[in-house]
């Protein structure tokens, strides 16, 4: 049990993690990893903290309620995170949740591959869509002014830093009142019925609604500011970038948490039967992997990001970190079946690129199969993650997974 929680921790963090705090990195390459690692895992102990105190210590947040603690634990439960270590060390995203919690619930494997394959077409789409509006406007500007954005960026003053922090808290203090006035069981009984409050519709309104508060709040506030510092507007919007990539990155990380922790806390007795000690003493552990991980610089996994367009500018990381935080709270309510991350992080990427390279570069020869290369390689990776999986879920578990490999192929 200890030894597949150890190595779990270690390839869960060396591998998801550095997706999804890739592109947090690359565009803070320049800052002390220390503090980094305060924002980071400080975060980490705020939701774990949460969880411990309100759902009873479900760091997994309902995901593992599926995936009973096995009666009898066998050491070959702690070879799918043994493989994954090895696997990440040249360099290859694989998918956590399908090689690790197939062997513990051969049968929930279909539902997982299903969602996780929907949450990659969701990023894909979404994507592309996103960046051919942006891209052509919004992405080249980034692209040609990245060397002076990363001046203001290193001089800015704290006069305009602090207005930026500001603005951002108040425009979202706003959207979190909305949510929570919209959340309220009386105000939907009024728009849908009485029981409302139990379906989808209640999430989509809660969050629509508080997302037209927030960003009109934050068009007039930033206006303000930008009267107010007229003689320091490069600075001003330098900061006001600086203080988005680090929220966006935030909600995306709390986000992840919520989804992947249950590939790691599948190794310990499940919430309620694990003592406070343990707990603890989990999180502490993973805190101080995280901080090896950014003393790092992410590693090899870090390369799937750094190889694609402008990362290191923390705009264009901002738009990336913030839509992949958006689909994963989508998933995240839609149903707490676990779902690969992976597969949506290298979704998103793989639209952002195609979509950037059909608007700034498609007259350039060869960029469309340059880029569906790159697209093709990351995506035969993911794949090969999944039969990895598979083959170890079969040679482990009953006819579950055979049932499901025979489907898939149509046998």
């Amino acid at each position: 049990m200890i030894l597949g929680f150890s190595l779990a921790s270690y390839s869960v963090v060396g591998n998801d993690v550095i997706q999804t705090l890739g592109t947090f990195i690359s565009s803070n390459s320049k800052r002390k990893w220390y503090v980094l690692w305060a924002y980071i895992g400080g975060l980490f102990f705020v939701v774990a903290a949460y969880a411990w105190f309100q759902l009873e210590g479900d760091i997994a947040y309902g995901r593992l309620d599926k995936i009973p603690f096995p009666k009898e634990y066998a050491w070959w439960l702690a070879l799918p995170p043994l493989i994954l270590v090895i696997i990440t060390r040249f360099g290859i995203p694989v998918s956590t949740t399908f090689l690790i919690l197939s062997v513990f619930s051969a049968k929930n494997i279909e539902s997982m591959v299903t969602k996780s394959l929907l949450g990659y077409l969701t990023a894909f789409i979404a994507a592309i869509v996103l960046y051919l509006l942006i891209s052509k406007r919004l992405e080249k500007y980034f692209i040609s002014t990245s060397d002076k954005y990363q001046m203001f960026t290193e001089t800015s003053g704290n006069q305009t830093l602090v207005r930026a922090i500001f603005n951002f808290l108040v425009a979202v203090g706003l959207g979190i009142l909305t949510f929570q006035l919209v959340s309220s069981y009386h105000v939907v009984e009024g728009i849908f019925g009485a029981e409302a409050y139990k379906t989808y519709r209640l999430f989509v309104l809660k969050n629509v609604l508080a997302a037209v508060v927030v960003v009109p709040a934050f068009i007039v506030l930033h206006r303000q500011g930008l009267s107010t510092y007229r003689n320091q507007r490069d600075e001003y919007i330098s900061n006001s970038w600086m203080v988005g990539q680090w929220l966006s990155t935030g909600f995306l990380w709390t986000q992840w948490i919520v989804q992947d922790m249950a590939n790691i806390f599948v190794y310990l007795p499940r919430h309620g039967n694990l003592q406070a000690g343990g707990y603890w003493l989990a999180i502490i552990l993973l805190i101080a992997l995280l901080g090896y991980i950014l003393y790092q610089k992410g590693g090899g996994i870090q390369k799937i990001v750094t190889t694609k367009t402008n990362t290191f500018d923390i705009r264009s990381a901002t738009i990336i970190d913030a839509t992949y935080g958006i689909i994963l709270f989508i998933f995240k309510e839609y149903s707490k079946i676990p779902m690969s991350t992976t597969w949506v992080f290298v979704g998103l990427l793989a639209g952002r690129e195609l979509a950037i390279t059909y608007q700034l570069r498609r007259n350039e020869a060869g960029s469309f199969r340059s880029v569906i290369g790159v697209v093709l390689k990351d995506l035969a990776k993911i794949f090969l993650g999944l039969a990895v999986s598979l083959v170890l879920a079969l040679a482990i578990t009953e006819n579950a997974v055979k049932d499901y490999i025979v489907k898939l192929l149509g046998l």
